[in-house]
């Protein structure tokens, strides 16, 4: 049975299934996934619920439903609250662009706030409220409005997006993160915290729900490989030699190029990178040839910190839409709550700091599940701060990658995946089905060689 604070009401399972049910046509879905409903449920009834959904799986609908859900449930006098907190602008003016579009009311604690959304925050208007969490932990103005009147009478769940950044961030560059913890001892002892992540360890999932203080949560979780993607891993020469297929592909496909992402943890060569495929394209660098070089019009483009916010903005909207936009260029600040099914390729410029990073940025590909292809191409720089699974990872010549990857993941176990040259380029030396690419001559684990 389900109550809310201060009601003494309670429901059956069979009432807030059919309000989450409600909530899912809201925002235009006929019926929620089963594991969706889960974490909702959860909530509802009273838990912590820290849930480990793949990239794509529909994280964001578990909270935007949520407030949606009480007030169907309780009809409270006024409105309730659920406070977000995720640690990329890039994501809450999307989810607040996103969900206002449908109505709920929405807004965002940021750098960057109007006085008009200042007023509606403070007065309450803003069913699910986006918290950036440096703001909410060093300015007391938001510590105060959450033990404000208004918000301990209404506020009803706290959630955490992208929860592996509490430790991935929180205890390198993000400190705040790291402090989240502060925030759920500030609320009544029974507002409810959800962790969302796409990527978790046992023992990362373990150790965030120590430092957010999840009480006994209710873990719900999906191991985050995807059968449709293949793993590997080659030799990096010099930009011109390894990009030289990719450079070639763009510039007979044009805007039929199967959607790239490339990362690299340095600034100045994802600059490089960029400046390759401007100079070498010429003239066609835009979509038509003689457009203005704006972001509608490229081929390609880079996302980096040094970016200006409007134009990473641009990127983000082109990328996840039907554009000229092909391959973007970036540091791992790129991808994180981007909605793009049609990614075909991610590729590394050298490893991710650990393997849950490095699962996390290559989920960005083959959302829609369609064949796809994570290849990370070996560069020794910033070795010594890799973890070393994935220096492991990235040497390994003799385990399946897939294994090696997702091993320590809940809910994983071996993908039969019928024919080996589909798992990994370890395990296609060994494939004996008679018709994998590499026994045609045609795959050598290079960007467009590998026809998926």
């Amino acid at each position: 049975m389900a109550s809310l604070r201060g009601h003494s009401v309670t429901f059956s399972e069979e009432r807030v299934s059919d309000a989450i049910r409600k909530a899912g046509v809201y925002f235009g879905y006929e019926k929620l996934k089963d594991l969706q409903v889960q974490v909702i449920s959860g909530i509802i009834f009273g838990q912590d619920v820290f849930a480990v959904l793949p990239t794509g799986f529909g994280k964001s609908l578990c909270y935007a439903c949520l407030p949606l859900v009480f007030d169907l449930l309780y009809k409270p006098s006024q409105p309730s609250i659920v406070c977000v907190v995720t640690p990329l602008t890039a994501i809450i003016e999307d989810q607040v662009s996103s969900l206002s579009s449908k109505g709920l009311a929405t807004g965002s604690v940021t750098g960057n706030m109007t006085s008009n959304m200042l007023d509606r925050i403070k007065t309450g208007k803003c069913q699910l409220l986006f918290f950036n969490p440096e703001m909410l932990l060093q300015q007391s103005i938001w510590r105060c409005l959450l033990q404000s009147k208004e918000y301990k009478s209404r506020l009803q769940a706290l959630v955490i997006d992208e929860a592996h950044t509490v430790i991935k961030w929180g205890e390198t560059f993000r400190q705040s993160l790291k402090n989240l913890g502060e925030i759920r001892s500030l609320l009544q002892e029974d507002v409810k915290c959800l962790a969302l992540t796409a990527t978790a360890t046992k023992a990362l999932r373990v150790k965030v729900s120590e430092l957010i203080g999840l009480v006994k949560p209710l873990v719900i979780a999906v191991s985050p490989c995807k059968q449709n993607m293949m793993y590997a891993v080659s030799k990096f020469n010099t930009i011109e030699e390894t990009f030289a297929p990719v450079l070639k592909g763009i510039k007979t496909q044009r805007t039929s190029f199967p959607r790239m992402i490339i990362y690299s943890r340095r600034y100045d060569e994802c600059n490089k990178l960029y400046l390759y495929f401007r100079s070498a394209l010429e003239d066609g660098f835009t979509e038509p040839p003689d457009a203005p070089d704006l972001c509608r019009f490229r081929l390609v483009d880079k996302f980096t910190s040094c970016i200006v916010k409007s134009v990473k903005s641009q990127i983000i909207e082109y990328f996840g839409k039907d554009s000229c936009l092909r391959i973007v260029i970036a540091t791992v600040a790129f991808g994180m709550g981007l909605d793009c099914p049609d990614v075909r390729q991610v590729i590394h410029l050298g490893a991710s700091d650990n393997i849950e990073g490095y699962i996390q940025e290559t989920g960005r590909c083959g959302r829609d599940g369609k064949p796809c292809l994570a290849l990370l191409l070996l560069s020794n720089y910033m070795n010594h701060y890799r973890e070393k699974s994935m220096l492991e990872y990235q040497s390994n010549t003799t385990h399946c990658r897939r294994d090696m990857l997702f091993q320590d993941a809940d809910e994983y176990t071996h993908v039969d995946m019928g024919s080996k040259c589909l798992c990994c380029d370890v395990c296609t030396k060994s494939c004996d089905c008679g018709s994998c690419v590499q026994k045609h001559g045609i795959c050598n684990f290079t960007f467009l060689d590998t026809k998926l």
